[in-house]
């Protein structure tokens, strides 16, 4: 129950409310200490629900949390109203509750003679005697104090950090603000010789170039001594024909094997060309710089596909506008450098089924090392090559590559750029070898080793996983992986397979679910890392805890004969009716053989034709409800 309080004009209100947990929930009492304001005259309301009540106590039956009444007010379940008679503290509990201290105090005064003034603390004519607001109440201006002091000033300008404005407050800059109170970094000054409007201080031909920044020259640019940087023309025109001039200055630059860039001192000309010749050689014009029409020539020009590590002679010519002709330049030489060369020795190691580590030796005639790598590699066969960096910005000499198909043969070649020497242009993507160098490597598969995998109850929660673990002859296992999950689970549970299990047939593994179904696997490891490996050779399901008999439903196994090059007979004994897959996987676990045998029961025996698959070790799976017997098939 809750009782609340009305007083006058005042809504009802709860006071120091006191929760107190019964088997019910939570029920509030109302709580009333002194100094609430309650008086003699004052309504209290109670509002009592269900199973509960409110009855006055004597003071020495509330402290015993005890229930008997003192004969005053008695109130049950509903809304009651009991008006304050005298001055005294009265005292209630609930008497269903009261061993719980669900209980109130009420207590009563003496009205207060009313005093009119300020109450609010926060004002500056706060009066702390004053019993009822008269409205009178005064305020400080925001950001300021009482006093008209600001209360945040931390720079003592007088102006309340609030009210702060920052900007220029130097009255020379382009952007002076006079409202500003804190000077920041803004301040923008005009350039020297120019006011803040970009226009000039003294211009005195009114040109809009200041005085001190003027040119003198020839402005005519018909003139022999046109000059483009003048501003103010000084007579100096030379309008006299003039003779077309040699070009001179010849110069060579960024030269590697087969190319070149020549540069020459432009004369104006009309156009120029320039010939080239290999020492020895004829006299070969490569280009022509600019047009016969008026438009000025350039005075660089590339030149490809020279010849490597040869010496070179070239001169220029220039055509001027009015039909002249000047001769030919003194000559300039320059030597081509020799063709960068090519990584060789090219092998692979490391090689595993899905990696292989692609090396090669540097080499040793290059004219300053070699710059950087690229190698490429395809499958034997394809026509697309996949290009790889090797580490370090290419600069090793080997590569790591990883995702490659198990028992695929692959090609791969190598190119290499090299540093020209030239200290002004050390390094230049056109300075670079061929593709070549012919590697060769095949992927090494880690075919499965696990045979006759099958699987036994120890106890509820134990399970004995077993397997034939028979060494291949050519690639031996080093190691095994157990998995196993419940059916439906997508996370596996991983388990060690030591060489005391495997020369035990297997291990156990506890912590199973009794009762769940299990399926599991074990995957070969040709390495001693966990790249090299097999795919997972599956066993068959199994129920935790189940005692049911799982071997011996299929039996007297027959291949013959193996090696084949074409037909492998198989033939076996089916000794209850049963569902029996047969299938023959690759070294890699594709599929190339799948017969499904439902309700089967009695003698096996059939020819399967594997004329059309590549020589090499296959694996034949004939998997029964309970278990999976294995054998090694050889195309040869």
């Amino acid at each position: 129950g809750m009782a609340t309080l009305e007083n006058g004009n005042v809504a009802p209100m709860l006071l120091d409310t006191d929760p107190i947990t019964t088997m019910g929930g939570t029920t509030t009492i109302a709580v009333y200490q002194p100094g609430h304001g309650f008086t003699v005259g004052d309504t209290v309301i109670f509002n009592i629900g269900n199973f509960h009540n409110a009855v006055e106590v004597d003071s020495s039956t509330y402290v015993a949390n005890g229930a008997t009444s003192n004969g005053g007010f008695s109130f049950g379940v509903g809304t009651f109203e009991w008006i304050v008679p005298q001055v005294q503290t009265y005292y209630y509990v609930c008497q269903p509750h009261a061993m719980m201290a669900m209980k109130g105090i009420i207590v009563a005064g003496m009205p207060i003679s009313q005093i009119f003034g300020c109450t609010d603390i926060n004002a500056c004519n706060y009066d702390s005697i004053a019993t009822d607001d008269d409205g009178s109440c005064l305020y400080s201006q925001q950001y300021y104090d009482c006093y008209g002091n600001c209360i945040n000033d931390i720079d003592n300008n007088g102006v309340c950090d609030e009210l702060d404005i920052y900007g220029c407050m130097d009255i020379s800059a382009c952007n002076y603000n006079s409202s500003a109170t804190i000077s920041d970094t803004s301040c923008i000054y005009p350039i020297p010789l120019y006011d803040c409007f970009g226009n000039c201080w003294d211009d005195i031909d009114n040109d809009g170039i200041c005085d001190a920044l003027e040119i003198s020259g020839c402005t005519d640019t018909l003139a022999n001594n046109y000059y483009p940087s003048a501003t103010d023309d000084d007579g100096s025109c030379d309008f006299s024909v003039a003779v077309c001039s040699v070009p001179d200055g010849l110069n060579t630059y960024n030269v590697v094997h087969t190319r070149a860039t020549f540069n020459f001192n432009s004369t104006g000309a009309d156009y120029y060309k320039i010939r080239v010749k290999e020492n020895g050689g004829a006299w070969q014009v490569i280009t022509q710089l600019g047009t016969a029409t008026g438009t000025p020539g350039g005075n660089t020009k590339t030149k490809y596909f020279l010849t490597s590590d040869a010496s070179y002679e070239w001169q220029v010519r220039a055509w001027c506008i009015d039909g002249s002709v000047s001769g030919w330049s003194s000559s300039a030489f320059f030597n081509t450098l020799p063709d960068c060369p090519n990584a060789d020795n090219l092998y692979a190691s490391d090689i595993e089924a899905e990696w292989a580590v692609l090396n090669w030796d540097a080499p040793t005639t290059t004219v300053a090392g070699v710059n950087y790598y690229l190698a490429r590699i395809q499958e034997d066969g394809a026509s697309a090559w996949n290009i790889v960096t090797p580490a370090n910005g290419g600069t090793d000499n080997f590569k790591l590559k990883g995702q490659l198909i198990p028992g695929a043969t692959y090609n791969f070649e190598v190119r290499t750029w090299c540093n020209t020497g030239d200290a002004n242009n050390p390094t230049d993507p056109y300075y670079k070898s061929d593709w070549g160098g012919s590697g060769l490597l095949t992927t090494i598969p880690c075919p499965i080793q696990t045979f006759n995998l099958s699987t036994t109850n120890v106890n509820a929660t134990t399970q004995f996983f077993g397997a034939d673990f028979i060494a291949d002859g050519t690639t031996p296992y080093d190691h095994f992986t157990l998995r196993f999950r419940e059916v439906g689970a997508t996370a596996w549970q991983f388990r060690s397979i030591t060489a005391a299990h495997i020369a035990a047939g297997g291990r156990n593994v506890g912590g199973l679910t009794t009762g769940a179904t299990y399926e599991w696997g074990i995957r070969t490891f040709c390495g001693t890392g966990s790249t090299w490996k097999s795919p997972w050779a599956s066993g068959p399901d199994f129920t935790a805890g189940s005692s049911s008999k799982l071997a011996g439903s299929v039996t007297a196994l027959e291949v013959y004969p193996n090696p084949s090059d074409d037909i492998f007979n198989i033939g076996f004994v089916s000794e209850e009716a049963q569902t029996i897959n047969v299938k023959v996987v690759n070294m890699i676990g594709e599929e190339i053989y799948f017969e499904s045998l439902s309700n089967f029961k009695g003698v096996y025996d059939n020819a399967i034709d594997l004329s059309d698959n590549s020589k090499g070790v296959y694996f034949l799976e004939i998997t029964t409800n309970n278990r999976i017997l294995n054998n090694k098939l050889i195309i040869q």
